[in-house]
Parts: structure tokens; C-alpha cells; sequence
């Protein structure tokens, strides 16, 4: 069984069919272990708010994506135990603590972190932190 870290982009495509939906359903789907920091359901429920707020969404449809959400089997790790790797990563890439609490803990598994983030994945490339990240474009898809 591979193992990823995933962030609440590749959620958000899967759930909000936006680009590269298919290929987030496929590893939302794919049986493989997903890992996130416990950041990602507050930070899921979030994005569900905002597109509430804009229309985008209803309301009754915002429950029920975070009710579904919830049963994903996504293993969660404390960001009060990833915050310092994440803080010196963030000092070293300039990017958010919150896109480095992601980061640290795939460094940490030593795997993959997938996103949609292309601006975060893209600050990245030609560093150390490269071989973590990937886009989830990049998610075969089933035959």
C-alpha cells in the first residue's frame, strides 16, 4: 500500500469538481494510505463557508460535503507536533506555516505531499523540499 500526505486542495478539487477533480476523487478512492495534519478538517470546513458565502454552494450541500468528508479514512497527525519542523520550513521556503505543516509531515514519512497549490508547489521546485510535493495533476488515473 503507497502512502501520501495530501492538503485540503486536493479535498476541495474532489468535493467542489473543480480542475483536476478526477484525479483527486482517484486518490481520495484509491485505497492508499492518505495522511494530513489535523489542520485539514478546520481548513476544509472553511473553504466549504466561503463558498457558501458566495453562492457557489448551499448550505444543506456544505453539511453534507463535510459529513462525507469526515468518513474519508484520512489518518490525521497533531500540528502541535509538526509546528516546529514546520516553522523552520517556513522560515527556509518562505511560505505559510500552515502550507508547511503539509510539507513537514510528508518529509517526515518521507512521501509525497499531493496539492493543488500550484504557486506552493512551484515555490518549491529546484529546492531540497522538491521530492515532496507534487501536483495532483500529475495522479494517474484508473484504467
Amino acid at each position: 500500500m503507497r502512502m501520501w500526505v495530501i492538503d485540503c486542495s486536493v479535498v476541495a478539487a474532489a468535493y467542489l469538481n473543480e480542475p483536476d477533480s478526477d484525479r483527486a476523487a482517484a486518490l481520495l478512492g484509491s485505497g492508499d494510505k492518505l495522511w494530513a495534519p489535523d489542520l485539514i478538517t478546520s481548513e476544509f470546513g472553511n473553504v466549504l463557508w466561503k463558498r457558501c458565502s458566495r453562492g457557489d454552494i448551499s448550505q444543506m450541500e456544505a453539511v453534507e460535503m463535510i459529513a462525507r468528508f469526515r468518513r474519508l479514512r484520512i489518518y490525521r497527525a497533531s500540528g502541535s507536533e509538526l509546528v516546529q519542523e514546520a516553522l523552520q520550513l517556513a522560515l527556509q521556503t518562505q511560505r505559510t506555516v500552515y502550507d508547511c505543516l503539509y510539507l513537514s509531515l510528508a518529509v517526515s514519512m518521507d512521501t509525497v505531499l499531493y496539492t493543488r497549490d500550484m504557486r506552493f508547489y512551484n515555490s518549491l521546485q529546484g529546492g531540497p523540499m522538491a521530492r515532496h510535493v507534487a501536483p495532483i495533476s500529475t495522479f494517474p488515473l484508473p484504467d
